[in-house]
């Protein structure tokens, strides 16, 4: 049987040259020297110690760096949130400001159409009166009685249009009473061509080409395509406007989601190790 002596050392690692045991004793004075294959059991105790307190340091400071990775986490998601909420929100906002502006071109669009459907009646009335007058045609009577019938109702429309424009509203009252001035000398010509007096009737259209009652009708249509044409314009650039904001919007959003996606997974992923 092996007998082991013990000569009080557990020191596994003794100094390997003569120096380098010199240079131990002196910064190390009263703690003996291990020999080549005898254990130091004073180096082991102050290794085995240093090892405890950094894995206790470790220990304390861990938990604070879990909490701060947690609360960053939560910021993140909460930045994220919110980022996608304001994106929602805005573009909501947007899309309907786009239709808004849009459903104005379309409107922009219907009162110059209408306008010119009621200028096209009227002179289709006209045509037919001054045909009926020549010729006595019943076509061109029938053809006048079917204009001035859609006249006032086309009016109206026009008017109900252009009612949210002061400056059109305006232009609508001098219209009507032109268009009322040109109705009323279309019902007193056929009653003279009726009563067998077409000399009467061609007279009332000399009297009527000098007051110009068309001319007038004519000048008050135009007035209200010009400003028609400039809210067009403006129409057209407000959703323009929108329709890039809207854009940008989205792709900006779209951006941040990302940017805040890929800190998340980074996160993620230091908190893994």
């Amino acid at each position: 049987t092996a007998i082991t002596t013990s000569t009080g050392s557990n020191n596994i690692w003794p100094p390997s040259s003569p120096a380098e045991s010199a240079r131990y004793a002196s910064k190390n004075p009263g703690e003996p020297i291990a020999r080549p294959g005898v254990l130091n059991g004073w180096s082991f105790f102050r290794s085995g110690k240093r090892q405890f307190l950094n894995l206790q340091r470790e220990l304390a400071v861990a938990p604070e760096v879990r909490r701060r990775r947690a609360m960053g986490q939560i910021l993140l998601l909460s930045a994220g949130f919110l980022v996608l909420v304001v994106i929602s929100a805005a573009s909501v906002l947007l899309v309907n400001k786009s239709r808004e502006d849009n459903a104005w071109v379309v409107h922009t669009i219907e009162v110059e159409n209408q306008t010119n459907a009621l200028l096209l009646e009227i002179r289709r009335a006209e045509s037919a009166a001054r045909g009926y007058l020549v010729t006595m045609g019943p076509e061109f009577l029938a053809d006048h009685n079917q204009a001035v019938t859609a006249i006032l109702p086309d009016l109206e429309k026009l008017e109900r249009l252009t009612a949210d424009n002061p400056l059109q509203v305006e232009n609508i009252k001098k219209l009507r009473a032109a268009i009322e001035t040109q109705l009323d000398q279309f019902t007193r010509e056929l009653k003279f061509i009726k009563q067998g007096l077409p000399a009467r009737a061609t007279a009332l259209v000399r009297e009527a080409a000098a007051r110009d009652t068309t001319s007038a009708i004519r000048d008050l249509a135009s007035a209200m395509r010009i400003e028609e044409d400039r809210l067009f314009n403006l129409r057209v650039a407000n959703a323009d406007r929108s329709e890039r904001l809207a854009t940008i919007v989205t792709i900006a959003g779209s951006a941040l989601v990302f940017l805040l996606a890929g800190i998340a997974i980074l996160l993620l992923r230091q908190s893994a190790r």
